[in-house]
């Protein structure tokens, strides 16, 4: 390959690295995972993920970049763990585990949203819907209510329409 064809791939290759385009081989999502934190005494606040189309995903534990995690099924059972890669993300969503049975039927589910250093955990508190998609792929749409801690007065209601490819397929 001649030096102005090398020089023009990896200027291409840095660009959709820098841009946050997805890997064609690694793991990709798109979507939004938006909360509603409330608090007594407080206004309400927010906070929340919100994914560009086709933004890498890379495998824990990142390189301090963007979003890193993992999207599995087993059998019609489909998980997905995502956690953004800025530690200086104190306060704000920092992680979110999912599950969701594939096959049209919204069923209730454990979700786990952490925000700071706090889980906000409710079984059976979220209902979610799986959705086969693209190259191994899932698209998972739920919503979580009145998620809580026991150690904070905060409650956490979450709205989530996230969509993954190429998730590892057991």
């Amino acid at each position: 390959m001649n030096r102005l064809a090398t020089t023009v791939t990896l200027i291409v290759t840095l660009g959709a690295i820098a841009t946050g385009c997805a890997d064609p081989e690694g793991l990709s999502a798109s979507g939004i995972v938006s909360l509603t934190v409330r608090q007594p005494g407080q206004p309400d606040g927010t906070t929340g993920f919100n994914l560009p189309t086709d933004s890498a995903i890379d495998a824990p534990p990142g390189v301090g970049r963007g979003f890193f995690g993992t999207c599995t099924r087993s059998i019609n059972r489909w998980t997905v763990d995502l956690s953004a890669a800025n530690p200086a993300a104190a306060t704000g969503l920092r992680r979110v585990v999912i599950g969701a049975t594939e096959g049209g039927i919204t069923s209730p589910t454990t979700g786990t949203f952490t925000l700071g250093n706090v889980d906000f955990t409710g079984t059976g508190a979220c209902t979610a819907l799986a959705s086969p998609y693209g190259d191994k792929g899932v698209r998972i749409t739920g919503n979580c209510t009145s998620l809580g801690n026991a150690g904070d007065q905060r409650t956490v209601n979450v709205v989530l329409n996230l969509t993954l490819e190429r998730c590892n397929v057991q």
